[in-house]
């Protein structure tokens, strides 16, 4: 429940991850699973969301003094 709240991921994202590593790749793929998870959601949301689908509402962070991903001021 911390992880779902500190990058917005669902937890049975990250469950079926962990599995899925911990299968291929033993207690290193567990170790792992939640930063590559993590890492493929954002470039997912920049290359695909943004990129491809032309949705610049699917910003990671929404606050106002912050930039977006691509660096400029939202």
């Amino acid at each position: 429940m911390l992880q779902k709240r500190m990058v917005n991921m669902p937890p049975a994202l990250l469950i079926g991850i962990q599995v899925l590593l911990g299968v291929i790749a033993g207690a290193l793929g567990i170790i792992l699973a939640t930063p590559l998870t993590a890492a493929a959601m954002v470039m997912i949301r920049m290359w695909y969301v943004q990129d491809v689908l032309g949705d610049s509402d699917a910003a990671i962070d929404r606050s106002p003094e912050t930039t977006s991903l691509r660096g400029d001021k939202r």
